[in-house]
């Protein structure tokens, strides 16, 4: 029997060895080319002294103005290219016409002024990509014919860019008359790029386009390698977003019927002891959050800076979008915490058998002992074979959809003074927010009236899926699915192994997608080792587990009750005594259920049952 034991032990290590082995592959199969495209070897302060030394070389004063930097990429091109050409065939574009997909975007700027300077540069060599000056209409400028101002635009871009004319053909001019000067705005278009939208004739093309906008014998304006995607594909997107939206607006709204639920039962179990013992685990886990997220706001400050308006007070603003961030903050800290503790009720009495998966036993008895790195070594091995599953339904939904891949992740984290931690927040907050409503109580609270467990996961699984509908892949419906078959891996992990294995998945896949591009950058830098740093932090947290391994045990309930509850507990007492049988043919938890269920405080039940059974044990002694 013990060799049998031994066996399966065995056979079950080699399973998830050879699971874990295929996830990695595929993921450095399928999603791993999608880090060559990233090339971030321009910092955000050598992308900044590129254009103040663009602007001292053209007189400007740079210490007068103010300026924000955020970090960019490419949208509808790369949406365009990977829905024509596919990936591969994106890849080998970029690579031979030098087209930039990620470009650091620099904003000068003064208050009350409308004279401003923007910037893009590319991440990847300091080249300046776009450039525009902006003037009030009424600045004045010298007079000169269209055909100087071309002769102008022509040498800029040849010595700034190489720009051979006989590979161009000359597309557009524009001839803007103000009061006191003529603006001009040449284009060209290369010859050898036409990217066809679909096989019929009027379908358009996509055009590789250079700009430059001349004024007087001033560069106003420019841009390099622009490319003009036709009006077919922008409008059938538009179309395919109305279709995310309208899911978004049918799966908010079930999202919001689920967080009024979870606030309903917590009012309705805000006496609950479980709750009582574990407040001050939420309190302190609230406080975490919150000094957290005001991190990140401050974090984030350039997104705010660079999006300023200058026709208000720049203290005003700034302050005025603190206050309002910090007032979602709270909001979104009652928001995240809420359906934790409603869930980790409804597993309490539902799934008494299970307790030990939820937070709360942990909170009565230790986060450090070796079932604790157990539960977090499976997390790190759930992450490995969703990354390798995601990998696989991208690369289908790329085959036969035409998917395409969408670098949110990585633009939302580099704009920040420190992106690593924007990762490592957006982690906390999405593992923790996600795993405690979907998982947690969507779960339990679909078992409560289901009386099955299948159905539950599923729905919260599809739930959670759909509500990533708003995001921009092609088409809309895909990632809804793709979500919704990873939310039922985790959904069964969370019966399994806990709520923690599940928590640590999350945190470790969102980690990595949101700093993977600093852990394979060509070169090693502070955000690498720090990417490193957070990926480690759970299994730190294992190690110390597994060495200090404290006793798994719960702790007794004890709750000090006032007046009125020991009016009550009297009564619920002599009723017991006039009616054992009650107790004789119901567990302790159905008992609790049955009385609680008749609007008892849950509490006065608790207390009341062991004090009954504690008389009743020492009489029969």
């Amino acid at each position: 029997m013990r060799g049998l034991k031994k066996n399966n032990y065995f056979i079950k290590i080699i399973t998830l060895t050879i699971i874990l082995a295929l996830s990695i592959w595929a993921w450095m199969r399928f999603s791993y080319p999608q880090m060559a495209l990233i090339d971030l070897k321009i910092d955000r302060q050598q992308a900044l002294n590129t254009a103040e030394k663009y602007l001292k070389e053209q007189n400007i004063d740079v210490n007068s103005f103010k300026h924000g930097i955020v970090f960019g990429r490419v949208g509808l091109p790369s949406q365009y290219l990977q829905k024509t050409l596919g990936f591969k065939k994106m890849t080998a574009f970029i690579n031979q016409n030098h087209f930039q997909m990620f470009y650091w975007s620099i904003r000068f700027f003064k208050e009350n002024q409308k004279e401003e300077f923007r910037f893009s540069i590319s991440s990847a060599d300091g080249q300046i990509l776009d450039f525009q000056h902006v003037i009030a209409d009424t600045d004045q400028r010298p007079n000169v014919t269209q055909e100087d101002a071309r002769a102008v635009a022509e040498k800029f871009l040849h010595e700034k860019f190489n720009f051979d004319p006989a590979a161009y053909i000359a597309k557009e001019i524009q001839n803007k008359k103000l009061d006191h000067r003529n603006d001009y705005t040449f284009s060209w278009q290369r010859k050898d790029i036409n990217i066809p939208w679909t096989e019929k004739t009027n379908s358009g093309t996509a055009k590789l386009i250079s700009n430059v906008k001349i004024s007087g014998k001033d560069i106003l304006e420019f841009s390099w390698q622009i490319l003009e995607i036709p009006d077919d594909f922008k409008r059938d997107l538009k179309t395919q977003e109305e279709v995310g939206q309208n899911i978004i607006l049918v799966v908010s709204t079930l999202l919001f019927i689920l967080s009024l639920y979870a606030i309903y039962f917590l009012v309705l179990k805000l006496n609950n002891i479980a709750i009582i013992q574990a407040k001050p685990f939420f309190i302190y886990l609230s406080v975490f959050l919150m000094i957290l997220f005001l991190a990140s706001i401050f974090n984030s400050l350039q997104n705010l800076i660079y999006n300023y308006p200058t026709t208000a007070k720049f203290i005003s603003y700034i302050n005025r979008s603190l206050a309002t961030s910090i007032l979602g903050i709270i909001i979104l800290v009652v928001a995240l915490i809420i359906p934790g503790i409603s869930g980790e009720l409804l597993n309490r009495e539902l799934t008494p058998e299970n307790i030990k998966g939820g937070l709360l036993y942990k909170i009565n008895s230790t986060f450090f002992n070796r079932s604790i790195s157990y539960e977090i070594l499976i997390g790190y091995a759930l992450c490995i074979i969703l990354l390798g599953l995601q990998s696989i339904l991208i690369n289908v939904g790329q085959t036969h959809w035409g998917v395409w891949l969408e670098y949110n992740w990585l633009t939302q984290s580099s704009t920040n003074y420190w992106p690593v931690l924007a990762s490592f927040t957006l982690a906390i907050r999405a593992s923790l927010s996600e795993e405690f409503l979907f998982r947690s109580f969507a779960i339990n609270l679909g078992k409560k009236y289901f009386k099955n467990i299948v159905i539950p996961v599923i729905l919260s699984a599809a739930l959670w899926g759909f509500a990533h509908s708003s995001y921009p892949v092609y088409p809309m419906w895909f990632r809804g699915i793709e979500v919704t078959i990873m939310g039922f891996i985790l959904g069964f992990c969370y019966l399994r192994y806990g709520l923690l294995t599940v928590i640590i998945a999350h945190y470790l896949f969102d980690a990595f997608w949101g700093s993977s591009p600093f852990l394979f950058s060509k070169s090693i830098t502070m955000n690498s080792i720090l990417t490193f740093v957070i990926l480690c932090l759970p299994a730190l947290w294992a190690l110390i587990a597994l060495l200090v391994n404290q006793p798994n045990t719960e702790k007794n309930k004890t709750y000090e009750l006032n007046k009125k509850q020991e009016f009550n507990k009297e009564i619920l007492l002599a009723y017991l005594k006039q009616n054992p049988d009650l107790a004789k043919s119901n567990s302790n938890e159905k008992l609790i259920q049955q009385i609680t269920n008749n609007g008892w405080d849950v509490i006065v039940v608790e207390e009341t049952l062991r004090q009954y059974l504690s008389q009743n044990n020492s009489q029969n002694q």
